[in-house]
């Protein structure tokens, strides 16, 4: 399993859950990513989670895949959904983890400020290139005439 770096594309919610603790967190800038070997996105990781180590990152999911399997036995509408989920870090937590270095930090924060760049630049070109001076102006305000009859 590898943790990947994703810039956050709006509109977007604000709060996420993580996928190794469950907790609700806020999503700045940047999204880290949990990816299966194969490539399939297990989902999102918090801040926290993104610090430990790799043998407590494991651990904070196999105790969670246990809590997502005792849910199952409680909640019968989403029963497959938890009782998969669980199975799935479960089978995660067996994988190698590879955490983005600090290097790949760098770059995909460096990438994502030249792409908010890059948008903030074509927007001030539209904005630049719009003719102000096309539109009417509005009309002032006169007095009614009828006032004077």
């Amino acid at each position: 399993m590898r943790i990947q770096l994703e810039r956050k594309r709006y509109p977007y919610r604000d709060k996420l859950r993580c996928i190794v603790c469950q907790q609700l967190f806020e999503v700045g800038q940047m999204r880290s990513l949990l990816y299966q070997d194969c490539g399939l996105l297990q989902g999102d990781v918090c801040p926290h989670c993104t610090k430990l180590d790799a043998e407590s990152f494991k651990q904070k999911m196999v105790l969670n895949a246990r809590i997502l399997l005792q849910q199952t036995a409680s909640q019968h509408s989403q029963t497959m959904t938890l009782h998969t989920q669980a199975l799935e870090l479960l089978a995660v937590s067996k994988e190698a983890i590879q955490f983005p270095t600090v290097w790949q930090q760098t770059m995909t924060k460096l990438k994502a400020l030249v792409e908010d760049t890059q948008e903030l630049e074509t927007t001030r070109l539209r904005l630049h290139e719009f003719d102000y001076h096309s539109q009417t102006l509005p009309r002032p305000i006169l007095d009614d005439d009828r006032a004077n009859n």
